[in-house]
């Protein structure tokens, strides 16, 4: 037996909510933010669950919920007290949402039928599915973008930085690039 590896105990739930969906399946990765978690899906919207503990016991409790806000695959990107999502519009405009109440602070369209937002530092990366790659500042008051570049050919894949350079898989290749800063 290695160092790392013990013995498997049974896994503990210390809650449950069940989400109804129509599609089989929620494709987004639950957003971990202060004492709470939000999942997003085309068919329950956007909802932020907090998270506490009273005693021994650790509940979650829905804290809001923007139905209209319905993602289809591109997990949404939490910063600071904003999240950043696809939203309404047949899932293609960018959303910024207030954190705290779940209320829509502004939207833009035309990230086409997919997109995947990665953090760099005070920007979003959007990487559509076209390979577009989008520099967007982060600005709760309004969207400003700041640049775009055609990276790579179709893809669904979710971008990855790290050492100042992005990763991205299309359709045929593995590339990385190097970012300014």
């Amino acid at each position: 037996m290695r160092s790392w590896e013990s013995t498997p105990r049974p896994a503990k739930i210390y809650w449950r909510i069940p989400l109804k969906t129509g599609a089989k399946r929620h494709a987004c990765t639950p957003v971990i933010g202060p004492d709470s978690v939000v999942v997003a899906s085309t068919s329950i919207g956007t909802q932020r669950f907090n998270i506490s503990k009273k005693g021994a016991d650790i509940s979650a409790d829905k804290a809001w919920e923007n139905k209209s806000c319905k993602t289809i695959l591109g997990t949404p990107t939490l910063i600071g007290n904003y999240l950043f999502t696809l939203g309404p519009s047949d899932h293609t405009d960018l959303e910024c949402l207030d954190f705290a109440t779940g209320n829509q602070l502004w939207s833009q369209p035309g990230f086409g039928d997919y997109a995947s937002l990665t953090t760099v530092n005070d920007k979003i990366l959007a990487l559509n599915s076209t390979g577009e790659l989008i520099l967007i500042k982060i600005n709760p008051a309004k969207y400003e973008e700041l640049g775009r570049v055609q990276l790579c050919a179709k893809t669904w894949a979710s971008p990855a930085y790290a050492d100042g350079k992005i990763y991205v898989k299309d359709e045929g290749h593995l590339t990385a690039y190097a970012l300014a800063p």
